[in-house]
């Protein structure tokens, strides 16, 4: 025979209240470990309450790239990070190139999804700064750490973000801070500086073991000389000698460093100087100007204005613009001689009714110097306007700048 118990009523409210509260500790545990399997979703999230994971970072071209550190905040453990672009690990080196990557994250023993987005520069100011290494007792500046500068409003200067960053000397690693201005615009990038240990060997003050003579102190010589380049430029050689001095008043030669730079301050081309190399240009740019003429085309378009045409005569002067910017380093719409730009259209004999120009440097292609004449109201006033039916495009690229230039006429 069998035995049925039944249970109590109050028994089976316990029983069901004890199930219900399981239920809820599962659920809240396989809640956790989805979190820490999907920690990609656009938040920060906590690891063991200190350390939080950002999803998504955007950066643009040009930026220092960034560490572990700028993914990973509020945390003491170890961080390391890997890059990945379409499913491949990547070297990533710096970040001139736009794109979408994966970053893996591993904090401690735990891995982690973010991502790192780099998108096409806005800024006016594109700066790429490099690290140095020097001897000890060596000299350096600012130009020192920069690889490249380019923008649309001229020239680049450089300095230290402080005073005192020039002035480290001990052997060591530092991190220097440089700013590029030009005008009023500036922007500002982090390099390491590497300082070399002292050589002993060098600083032993002794010549000969057997003798009194000694080492007294360095001097420096330095010497320029400058060569004729071309349209008044001259190429500026500076040579200096480092010597180690001695008490018999002997010297010896230790080192010598030479630099070479353009000295544009004597710039003295007129048109008719200018005027052969400027049409090679208009011959050999002519795909280029013609690119930067469709896309003024399709911002007239864009606002029912007529296509505008291609004049080579117009080509031209717009080179000799160009060219006389570079050489003269005199970026303006007055031209060198202190003369309006509109009078290099009289020195070629080209006729017109009203006239405009649009100037910029610095930019790479016909794609990013159109996008920027575009983003600029007087410059996109000129390219829109009705009142103009021919354009001449010219570009020239004098040490390592591009300077590119747009004349209207009717």
């Amino acid at each position: 025979m069998s035995k049925k118990r039944k249970l109590s009523k109050k028994k089976k409210i316990v029983i069901v209240v004890l199930a219900i509260l399981l239920f809820i500790s599962i659920a809240l545990t396989l809640i956790v470990i989805f979190k820490d399997d999907n920690s990609n979703k656009g938040e920060k999230i906590s690891l063991k309450g200190k350390c939080q994971i950002i999803n998504t970072l955007e950066i643009e071209t040009g930026d220092s790239l960034p560490t572990a550190n700028d993914f990973v905040k509020k945390c003491s453990e170890k961080i390391t990070i890997d890059y990945y672009f379409n499913n491949k690990k990547v070297k990533l080196e710096n970040t001139n190139t736009e794109g979408e990557y994966l970053a893996l994250i591993k904090v401690g023993d735990k891995k982690y999804n973010s991502k790192l987005i780099i998108k096409k520069s806005t800024r006016e100011i594109e700066l790429e700064v490099q690290d140095i290494t020097i001897d000890y007792g060596k000299e350096y500046k600012a130009d020192d750490f920069v690889k490249s500068c380019k923008s649309s409003l001229g020239a680049c200067t450089y300095s230290f973000k402080e005073e005192k960053m020039a002035k480290y000397s001990d052997s060591g690693e530092y991190s220097i801070t440089i700013v590029a201005s030009v005008g009023n615009k500036n922007i500002s990038k982090n390099a390491k500086l590497t300082i070399n240990k002292k050589d002993e060997k060098k600083e032993d003050n002794l010549v000969d073991n057997s003798s009194s003579v000694v080492k007294i102190k360095t001097v420096t010589e330095t010497n320029t000389t400058s060569s004729n380049y071309k349209y008044g430029v001259t190429l500026d050689t500076t040579t200096t000698i480092y010597y180690d001095v001695y008490s018999d008043g002997s010297k010896k030669e230790v080192d010598r460093s030479t630099t070479s730079s353009y000295n544009y301050n004597n710039f003295n081309a007129s048109t008719s100087d200018l005027l052969a190399e400027a049409t090679s240009l208009a011959n050999s740019n002519y795909n280029i100007a013609s690119s930067v003429v469709s896309y003024v085309n399709m911002y007239r378009s864009e606002v029912n204005v007529s296509p505008i045409t291609m004049d080579n005569n117009l080509n031209i002067a717009a080179s000799v613009r160009a060219l006389e910017m570079g050489w003269s380093k005199n970026f303006s719409h007055d031209r060198p001689n202190g003369t309006s730009c509109f009078t290099v259209l009289d020195d070629l004999g080209i006729v017109i009714l009203s006239a405009g120009e649009n100037i910029a440097a610095g930019y790479y292609d016909a794609a990013s110097v159109s996008n920027g004449w575009k983003n600029s109201p007087g410059h996109y006033s000129n390219m829109i306007s009705a009142d103009f039916n021919k354009i001449g495009v010219g570009m020239a690229t004098v040490d390592g700048t591009t300077y590119w230039v747009q004349i209207f006429s009717a």
